[in-house]
Order: structure tokens, then sequence, then C-alpha cells
């Protein structure tokens, strides 16, 4: 019990800030699963990043980070409504690839990702390196 509060504690310690221009500061680099939560008592966000730090390098191999929103203005800019909890990938053009109202798993969300062309692209200069 004690090592699972240990990497709660870690996982929520660790996040980007969630004001939009640090977001349009990624575009171009990183991959963004914005957590959208309706209250405070949703786990997306925690359950989120436990999937993310379980799969470490593969986020880091695809650009992913994950950003819980708490910014009306990122709720505006994508038409969520702040009373909805959701999930949302943005892609590196800063344009949202996929929504969905339940946690990513990673199986899933690497199938979206690896399909993208840019991914792709990724994918065959990593091999030729």
């Amino acid at each position: 019990m004690c090592k699972y509060l240990i990497l709660l504690g870690l996982c929520v310690g660790y996040s980007l800030p969630n004001h939009a221009q640090n977001i349009a500061v990624l575009k171009g680099q990183k991959r963004i699963l914005l957590v959208f939560e309706s209250d405070a008592d949703s786990n997306f966000y925690i359950y989120q990043k436990l999937i993310e730090t379980a799969h470490k390098a593969a986020f880091e191999e695809r650009d992913l980070v994950v950003i819980k929103v708490t910014d009306e203005e990122i709720y505006r800019k994508y038409g969520v409504d702040s009373d909805k909890s959701m999930v949302m990938l943005i892609g590196k053009d800063g344009q949202a690839k996929v929504q969905q109202d339940h946690i990513f798993e990673a199986t899933a969300l690497f199938g979206v990702i690896d399909a993208m062309p840019m991914r792709r692209e990724e994918m065959k200069r990593q091999k030729t390196n």
C-alpha cells in the first residue's frame, strides 16, 4: 500500500503548468493528453498519470505529456463544457485528434498515436538511425 501512495505522490507532483501559453509552447514538440475533470472528486488525472508513469519510456518515445486542465481558456478553445470529465489527445500540430469520456489505456493510446502520419515518419527515422 505504501509504495502505491509514494507512486501516486510522484504522479501528482509531476505535471506541466496548465496555462494556455504553456500548451502553445509545446506545439511542434510534444503530443499532449489533456485531462478535463468536472469536479475535484474525479480521478481521471490521477489514473492517467499512473498510466503515464507505468509506461514512461513509451510516453517519452512518443513525445507525450499529460496535463490536467484548470484554465477556462483551454476549456473554451477545445469546446469542452466545464461540467464534463474527458480526455483529449492533442497532436504536435496543436489540433485535437481524439477525445473520450474515459481514461486512455496505454495500448489504445499508443495505437492512435502510432497511426498518425507524423508519428510514422518519426518511427521510420528511428529505424534508420
